[in-house]
């Protein structure tokens, strides 16, 4: 669904517009996902979308995890919930998981 299709519903159903999606985080957290380490996502953050401290990279990967928590639980969509289920296991690793 794209952010204009959201922003039409809301505006249909009278509620306060959400935020516009922000894609600044995806190439680091997919870079992390696919197993980079975390001095090479830092590094990553850094060129794509400014300084970010580890303790920032890791508040933000929790924030994807528990997203994606979220949507594994979507049992009446299988599929969407098997993938969010594994990405999960992707992004909560190491740092991220607390370890």
């Amino acid at each position: 669904m794209s952010a204009a299709t959201i922003a039409e519903v809301e505006t249909r159903h009278r509620v306060p517009h959400a935020k516009e999606p922000d894609d600044g985080f995806t190439t680091t957290i997919a870079a992390w996902a696919r197993g980079a380490t975390l001095g090479v996502v830092l590094d990553l953050a850094d060129a794509e979308i400014g300084h970010t401290s580890p303790g920032d990279f890791v508040r933000n990967a929790k924030q994807v995890g528990d997203l994606l928590e979220q949507l594994s639980r979507m049992r009446h969509v299988p599929e969407l919930a098997a993938n969010a289920e594994e990405a999960r296991a992707l992004v909560v690793r190491s740092v991220v998981a607390g370890f």
